[in-house]
């Protein structure tokens, strides 16, 4: 699981949710393709001002993504989105030059990079480049031969979870879903509070990634898997979701 400094959660959501580039150019949409039998790809670019781009990989849940970035300005970075998500799951200010993040949920990975705001007011470009590589193998959903849909859904099984958090108190309950990926606890769990969403996936009952920037701690009690995002999260969840059965 990915590591970050112990920061209080309010600075932490702070941190999240300010936005380095408000206000800027929409960014532009590139997407990254790789060729036959290829992992890995190295993409050069620029940025002048309040430009960003947001480069789009496609990836499955359990593959990797591995970044080695660089920028001539130091005002330049980046942030990693899991699909589907506006919460980074990592940044040039925490990882540095170099991330590793994997993902818990299929869809469209945007690296998007951009120069921050005080320099894109003045201006200010930048060439950057960037390898990112991927690596490990896809855990692809159960079809629904295997393990029955919930109609209408990506679902396998659905449920309503006790639910705490840091700041929305008087939320008890969190809508949750699991897609399925194997048997014996691989599977995503999907969490859905407020307009929010959380995805963590587990590998042989073992919490492995989320698109949180933040560690999953899991426990158990009796039946109940217990987790833990960071200081903020905290869902309970009967194991026969996601194992089934």
């Amino acid at each position: 699981m990915k590591k970050v400094l112990v920061w209080s959660p309010v600075f932490l959501l702070s941190f999240l949710f300010a936005t380095p580039f408000a206000h800027a150019q929409a960014p532009k949409q590139m997407p990254l393709t790789f060729g036959p039998g290829q992992t890995s790809k190295t993409v050069q670019g620029k940025l002048v001002g309040r430009q960003m781009a947001d480069h789009l990989i496609k990836m499955k849940a359990g593959q990797t993504l591995s970044l080695d970035f660089s920028a001539k300005n130091l005002s330049a970075g980046y942030l990693i989105y899991a699909p589907n998500t506006e919460t980074a799951m990592a940044t040039s200010d925490i990882s540095g030059n170099k991330a590793t993040c994997m993902m818990p949920i299929d869809g469209p990975v945007r690296l998007r990079v951009f120069i921050n705001r005080a320099a894109g007011r003045r201006g200010e470009s930048t060439n950057y480049s960037f390898n990112a590589k991927i690596s490990g193998k896809p855990l692809p959903a159960l079809s629904g031969g295997k393990d029955a849909l919930v109609p209408g859904t990506p679902y396998h099984a659905t449920a309503e979870v006790p639910f705490e958090h840091y700041l929305y108190k008087d939320i008890k309950k969190a809508k949750a879903g699991v897609i399925r990926r194997g048997t014996g606890g691989t599977a995503t769990l999907e969490f859905t509070f407020k307009d929010q969403k959380r995805r963590v996936l587990f590998v042989k009952g073992k919490a492995v990634a989320s698109d949180a920037p933040v560690d999953v701690i899991t426990t158990k009690s009796g039946d109940t898997i217990v987790i833990r995002v960071g200081f903020d999260e905290t869902y309970r969840v009967n194991q026969a979701l996601l194992y089934g059965g």
